[in-house]
Formats: structure tokens, C-alpha cells, sequence
């Protein structure tokens, strides 16, 4: 009856007002119940509109700071959008306040169990979490979201909290949440981590890496005299690739990967000169965040095809972070036709661990480092 009664008012609203109208309503003084029911639309619209631009500047590995080639070809899409911290917390507040307005409209009709309106109020404890990227911002969400949800009762409140903790794990990774939450829940909860005697991994379903993920490809795909810092000049060890910063290979097949053009500082294949193409530490950084942003979404393929199949292998946040290693060193197509990923398709993880020091053995001898390599990925996938 409800959504009824919205849709005549928006076809009223949309008949009898013309544009110029609209935009001469002042929303922070709206006058009647039309006006009001205009102002409140307008700011769904805008705040649906803000996280579908974060989501896609996620996707890009940007966050909430936009590539200029996207500005440029979308102008009006990546408008206005750049925030600072205090006010990507008031966006969150204003969906977090979203949330609690629809379960007072909930307990109103007389309807505890909330659970024919939780999709809503998912997808609005979602889109506030959007402008995460680091520890310290998630800890200041989850004060903002301690004080929002203080008033609701504790079975409410802990599902709520459950499904945020579950948001923030896909964006910053199970290690840094599990740093924050003892001291930022607002009571013993039953989340995706026990709260009572020492966090705990528990059926965490992950899809993002972390910084130790990051820390350890610096390190593995670095310089070799110089530990986790890039290696600024191309270079060419004889495997069909020219490399440079923390690993990023450019080849001359575009079947095997990244053929160069793709940055304004980095030309194609055949320009790269080992010995003399150079590229700035900054630069080194871009490449790594893109490379790993693509062996994250090619690992996240294989699992959410397995989950569609109902396949779900317990995968800690360090197995996932060495499967994303390997995917980078590797290539995807090799690392699909591992034994290894088959071990962890069927749930065998201490085999797969012992079999991630096998895998491509067969190059151990013409590069040392390989074997050194894999089993620190062992290591980290059983850590």
C-alpha cells in the first residue's frame, strides 16, 4: 500500500511540476508534503547515485580520488565527489540514518522480524561503508555506527552490526577488522569474529587482499639488492616479458598479458628499452595496485563460480592472500590448471599447501628465486 501511494504521488509530482519548479524548491526549508516528498526522493537519488560512483571507482582501484582519463570521458558521473573524511562520515550518517527510519517505520506497522525489509537496509549499511580504504577510517565508522544504532534492542542491533562487519571485511581484509573490533563494538556480538576469548576467523566469505599482501609482493617482486623497494628501470631475465617497477611484465603476445600503451608513462612492447625506459617510484605503485586489483578479480571469478555450484572451501584471509600472490606471478591460465586448485576445491588445504612448493617446479632451475618464492606463498597460505 505504501509503495502505491509513492508512485501515484511521483507520477502526480512529475506531471504538474515542471523542472524549472523543482529546481526553485529549497530542500533544506521544504513548504507542505509535496515539497517534502520531493526533497526526500532527490536525496535518495543522490546518495544512490554517490555510492554507485564509489563502487565503480573501487572497481578501478581508485577510491575515492578519480583517474583523470575517467573525469574526462564521464564528467558528469565523477562530478563532485572527492570528499574528505569528515564529510564521507556524514554520507555514511545519512545512510545509517536511512536505516533506522525504515525500522521505525517497520516496528510502527507492527512487524518485528525486520527481515521483509532487510534487503533495504543492506544495501544502505553497504553503500555507507563504500568510501572505506583504511583501518583508521573503518574505526571511525564503526564509532558513527555505534551511536546510531545505541536506542534499537540487542538482537537488532547485533544483526546490523554483523552485516557491516561483513561489509568492512570485503574492503579492508579479516587481519585489519580484527584489530579494531574489540575496542569499537559497542557489546559482545555474534559476528563473523568472536569478540570473548580472542578473535577467531570463522566463515568469513573474503574477496579482497590486504597490506600484507601488498608488503609481501614488494618484497617477492621488487628489487633484489634493494628488499621491497621497485626496480625503476626495464629489464629483460629472458622469460618473453620486459619488467619493470614491482613485476609488471609487458609482453609482445597481447594472449599472454599486458602489451604497454596502457599508461601514459609506460609505452608498448617494442619501445621498452632494458637499460633505459624509466619510470618514477609513484609510478611503480600505480602498476602494482592495478596488477594485484587484477589477480584479485580473477581469483574472486573462480570462487564466486564455485559458490554458484555451492562449493565454499573455508579460505582464510592469508590463503587468500597467497592464491592472489601466485595469480600474479603465474598468470591465471597456469594457475587454473594447478593440482594446487584443485587441493582447495575440495576443501584439502594442508595439500594444497604442501603442493604450492611444487608448483612450477619445472623453472626452478633456470630461476632460483622461484622455488625460494613459493614456499614463502606456502608459508603465508598456512599461516
Amino acid at each position: 500500500m505504501k509503495d502505491l501511494i509513492k508512485k501515484i504521488l511521483k507520477e502526480e509530482l512529475d506531471e504538474k511540476w515542471s523542472e524549472k519548479y523543482k529546481r526553485s524548491i529549497d530542500c533544506s526549508h521544504p513548504k507542505g508534503f509535496s515539497q517534502k516528498a520531493h526533497c526526500q526522493g532527490k536525496k535518495k537519488k543522490d546518495l544512490d547515485e554517490y555510492a554507485r560512483t564509489l563502487k565503480m571507482a573501487r572497481r578501478q582501484g581508485a577510491g575515492t580520488r578519480f583517474p583523470k582519463s575517467a573525469i574526462k570521458n564521464s564528467p558528469n558521473r565523477f562530478r563532485e565527489y572527492t570528499r574528505n573524511l569528515d564529510e564521507n562520515l556524514k554520507i555514511s550518517s545519512r545512510y545509517l540514518d536511512q536505516v533506522v527510519q525504515t525500522i521505525n517505520l517497520i516496528r510502527e506497522d507492527d512487524q518485528p522480524d525486520f527481515e521483509w525489509d532487510f534487503t533495504e537496509i543492506k544495501k544502505n549499511i553497504e553503500n555507507s561503508t563504500l568510501w572505506i580504504k583504511t583501518k583508521e577510517e573503518a574505526k571511525k565508522y564503526l564509532e558513527i555506527l555505534k551511536e546510531k544504532l545505541k536506542n534499537l534492542d540487542s538482537d537488532l542491533k547485533r544483526k546490523l552490526f554483523k552485516y557491516a562487519i561483513y561489509s568492512l571485511i570485503g574492503i579492508i581484509g579479516y587481519q585489519n577488522i580484527k584489530d579494531i573490533t574489540t575496542t569499537s563494538e559497542p557489546e559482545k556480538i555474534e559476528l563473523p569474529v568472536d569478540v570473548g576469548g580472542g578473535l577467531k576467523e570463522k566463515d568469513v566469505r573474503i574477496r579482497d587482499y590486504d597490506d600484507e599482501l601488498i608488503n609481501h609482493l614488494k618484497y617477492e617482486e621488487g628489487s633484489i639488492t634493494n628488499k621491497g623497494e621497485p626496480v625503476l628501470v626495464a629489464y629483460d631475465i629472458g622469460d618473453g616479458a620486459k619488467t619493470i617497477g614491482y613485476g609488471h611484465a609487458v609482453f609482445s603476445n597481447p594472449r599472454r598479458g599486458d602489451t604497454g600503451g596502457n599508461y601514459n608513462f609506460l609505452p608498448k612492447y617494442n619501445h621498452i628499452i632494458p637499460g633505459k625506459t624509466r619510470i618514477t617510484k609513484k609510478q611503480a605503485e600505480t602498476l602494482l595496485r592495478d596488477d594485484v586489483n587484477e589477480s584479485r578479480d580473477q581469483l574472486n571469478k573462480i570462487l564466486n563460480d564455485w559458490e554458484k555450484e555451492g562449493i565454499k572451501p573455508k579460505i582464510t584471509q592469508n590463503m587468500y592472500n597467497a592464491m592472489v600472490s601466485m595469480i600474479y606471478n603465474m598468470g591465471i591460465g597456469n594457475f587454473r590448471r594447478s593440482d594446487f586448485i584443485q587441493f582447495v576445491k575440495r576443501g584439502q588445504m594442508k595439500k594444497a599447501q604442501e603442493q604450492i612448493k611444487q608448483e612450477s617446479s619445472g623453472s626452478f632451475g633456470r630461476f632460483p628465486g622461484l622455488k625460494i618464492r613459493r614456499n614463502n606463498e606456502s608459508e603465508l597460505f598456512g599461516r
